[in-house]
């Protein structure tokens, strides 16, 4: 029935992370909000996430291409 039963696990797994990461975000923007009553300023809380995502995945080639790929995750 199931031939790729690691794949099936790999996806849930897949599903599990990206569900506790919404979660973290919609707390942490909630949270931010109740503190200060600003919608605005919880508003940037997933913009500059979305920012910082996009400039890491632009200088990460860079480095891998730069560094050994042992230096960059041990140090």
């Amino acid at each position: 029935m199931i031939k790729n039963f690691s794949f099936y696990l790999l996806l849930i797994g897949q599903f599990m992370a990206n569900l506790g990461d919404a979660l973290y975000t919609i707390t942490v923007v909630t949270l931010i909000y109740k503190l200060t009553g600003s919608a605005t300023l919880a508003t940037m809380i997933p913009i500059f996430r979305v920012i910082a995502q996009v400039f890491s995945g632009m200088i990460t080639p860079f480095l891998i291409g730069k560094f050994r790929l042992k230096f960059i995750l041990v140090n």
